[in-house]
């Protein structure tokens, strides 16, 4: 029930995680059935805090929890079973690393790997697979590791044929991924998609612009890329008004993430 308040009210969050940190592990299992995407991100880091603490003091039964996790949240969780190193975290590690689940089994199977880089090859093949939630899951793993090795393999899918047919949102992340591994590269590739323009509007062109910018917005910190999705936005000729809107809305994040970093340096 507190978890719940402190969810529709973020100001009570600081306050709701010293609450947390005197709690012993019998409440870890309370903790991670309220651990979803659709908390508020403090609030969750706030209980993230807490199982960096119960985890390793857990019994067994309570860090089973673990595995009914929901998987768009579960990575920074699988990461402090790792650090934990008791015996249970290894075991449900090694057991996460066959779930059915793509996001979990591809993140247990780098966390129990040496290191992310010795699994490069199969993640490569990953994002090659018959299934995409299986390709979405690889991406965003060699996304949170940066496996800056892989960049080259993503930048072919971009470039494919295939490109072409796949789901808007795999699109996306696969821009996502290759800015992420790849800022540069990524931003050129990007850019050249959101700035094809036309004489003529087209959908399937504008579909694939969006993709592209939404993706800029969402990871670039480059004032230049800021500027050219400003005339992206500014432009007439076989441009929609959606791809308009896109690009300046783009535009604007980036500048406020470039300010925000800038402020950053300065105080330190």
């Amino acid at each position: 029930l507190a978890i719940e308040y402190v969810s529709t009210h973020p100001g009570e969050t600081d306050s709701f995680g010293d609450v947390l940190a005197t709690l012993d592990a019998e409440q870890l299992p309370l903790v991670l059935q309220s651990f979803k995407a659709d908390k508020p991100e403090r609030l969750r880091e706030a209980m993230l805090r807490y199982l960096e603490q119960a985890i390793p003091r857990a019994s067994e039964e309570a860090v089973v929890g673990i595995s009914e996790l929901d998987p768009a949240v579960a990575a920074p969780v699988l990461a402090v079973l790792k650090r934990a190193g008791t015996a249970s975290a290894r075991n449900l590690l090694a057991n996460l690393a066959r779930s059915k689940d793509p996001t979990l089994r591809i993140e247990a199977q780098v966390l129990a790997a040496e290191t992310p880089e010795a699994l490069h090859g199969e993640l490569t093949k990953l994002c090659a697979d018959s299934s995409v939630r299986v390709r979405m899951a690889a991406y965003r793993v060699l996304s949170r590791h940066q496996l800056r090795a892989a960049a080259p393999a993503i930048v072919r899918q971009i470039k494919a044929p295939s490109f072409q047919t796949i789901e808007q949102e795999e699109r996306r992340e696969l821009y996502k991924t290759l800015l992420v591994l790849s800022s540069e590269r990524g931003e050129d590739l990007a850019l050249e998609a959101a700035r094809k323009g036309g004489l003529i509007t087209s959908e399937a062109r504008e579909v694939l612009r969006a993709a592209a910018i939404d993706a800029l917005g969402e990871v670039s910190r480059s004032r230049t890329v800021a500027a050219a999705l400003r005339e992206v936005a500014q432009s007439r000729w076989g441009t929609s008004e959606d791809t308009r809107s896109r690009a300046a809305a783009a535009a604007g994040r980036i500048e406020e993430r470039a300010s925000s970093g800038a402020r950053a340096e300065g105080a330190s």
